[in-house]
């Protein structure tokens, strides 16, 4: 399997010119793969407070939680292949202010 990175919007303000905003592409993370910061097919993001990234990843059924470096923190289920994964296809994701998660 061929590693390929995923650019995860990680994008900068980086400023003003002539009262238009631009940004500029920072970093990307990830890899083509299963966990640990691997990506499957269809993603969704979503950022909390922290600057944590929550990824749904739909082929791989499960939703990662990582630090703004991409390092991975969490994997919702631990198991994705177990049969009592909550997730078939998970979509959209968002965060609350609580850190509560909805897919």
């Amino acid at each position: 399997m061929r590693s390929a990175l995923i650019p995860i919007a990680l994008l900068l303000l980086a400023g003003h010119a002539s009262g238009i905003s631009y940004i500029t592409f920072d970093k990307a993370i990830g890899f083509k793969g299963a966990g640990g910061g691997g990506f499957g097919g269809k993603i969704s993001l979503a950022f909390d407070s922290e600057g944590n990234i929550y990824v749904s990843d739909e082929e791989n059924r499960l939703v990662q939680k990582l630090d703004r470096d991409g390092n991975p923190l969490l994997t919702i289920p631990p198991d994705p292949s177990s049969p009592e994964n909550p997730f078939n296809k998970p979509g959209d994701i968002c965060v609350d202010g609580e850190g509560n998660i909805y897919v």
